[in-house]
């Protein structure tokens, strides 16, 4: 429980929540843990559609591309995990690995919408967290890119 309870304090999609909020939430996630290499299963259902963030570890999101798979993220601790669930119908390929010994929480969608429904304000806030933690991997991976394409093209267009 102190990994639920650390994690939930240290995230960005959480961290508007007090103290007292964080512990009547946290006995509603799971936490699962990945060997390195292994590949990330988010849910046994076809549509995955828990809350999960990334208590420990690193995960790689690799998609799949003309000669194998290509890595377009790179997940830290805190962060959202399953990030094809805040666009529904959303129908990617991407495959998620851990990187060193990895856990994840997940909290199912039936507990998410029950929290909805008797905590609104709470889960607002949880809510606008989650969009500033997928702003900050959108701005990691336009850093990436950005940087890749400096490489390529031997260029420094960034000041």
């Amino acid at each position: 429980m102190t990994t639920i309870i650390d994690t939930l304090n240290t995230s960005a999609v959480t961290n508007k929540l007090s103290d007292t909020e964080i512990s009547s939430i946290a006995e509603m996630f799971e936490a699962k843990g990945y060997k390195p290499g292994e590949t990330v299963v988010l849910s046994e259902s076809v549509t995955p559609d828990n809350l999960s963030i990334l208590a420990n570890g690193n995960i790689k999101i690799k998609i799949p591309c003309g000669i194998g798979e290509s890595t377009v993220c790179m997940l830290s601790p805190g962060d959202l995990v399953d990030l094809n669930n805040l666009v529904p119908s959303a129908t990617v390929n991407a495959k998620y690995y851990a990187v060193g010994n990895t856990t994840i929480l997940s909290m199912d969608k039936s507990k998410f919408d029950g929290l909805v429904n008797s905590h609104p304000l709470m889960m607002c806030r949880v809510t606008c967290g989650m969009m500033h933690n997928l702003q900050s991997i959108v701005r990691r991976m336009n850093n990436q890119i950005a940087d890749l394409r400096n490489y390529i093209y031997g260029t420094n267009n960034r000041s």
